[in-house]
């Protein structure tokens, strides 16, 4: 099974749930969206870097990685989207994303289903993880 999730951060949340959709189609398209964010794409990727490292996933090259029988994932990054394309991975491994993007205040959109997760609740303490919601892990 195939699935991706992508995040992104608006420089402020819209006030609709509408335009999720054409943010991620222009994204995905490589163009830019003004009110989006700029992320820091090495960071993200080293903490991913280090993440799946540490839990065995093999780096097939800088993007693309392997976990022998718990799947395989591509990373996709540009300046506003942080994008990963999973197969065959079970939530727990893919939860590991929404962390590691909530470690750099992105919140996941899921187009399988269209919706845009808040992702992370304003009693976090400053300067730490923000926790996550239930409703937006698999």
């Amino acid at each position: 099974m195939s699935y991706d999730l992508d995040f992104w951060s608006y420089e402020s949340e819209p006030g609709s749930d509408g335009q999720h959709q054409a943010v991620y189609e222009m994204l995905c398209d490589g163009g830019r969206v003004q009110g989006l964010r700029e992320i820091p794409v090495s960071d993200i990727l080293q903490r991913v870097v280090s993440v799946f490292a540490a839990e065995g996933w093999t780096a097939i090259d800088d993007w693309t990685w392997d976990g022998d029988d718990k799947g395989g994932f591509q990373v996709s990054l540009t300046t506003q989207l942080f994008r990963v394309d999973c197969s065959n991975m079970d939530g727990d491994d893919m939860n590991r994303f929404i962390d590691i993007a909530h470690e750099f205040g992105l919140r996941l959109y899921d187009p399988q289903v269209g919706t845009r997760y808040a992702g992370w609740r304003s009693d976090s303490p400053p300067g730490r993880s923000p926790r996550t919601t239930s409703s937006d892990r698999f």
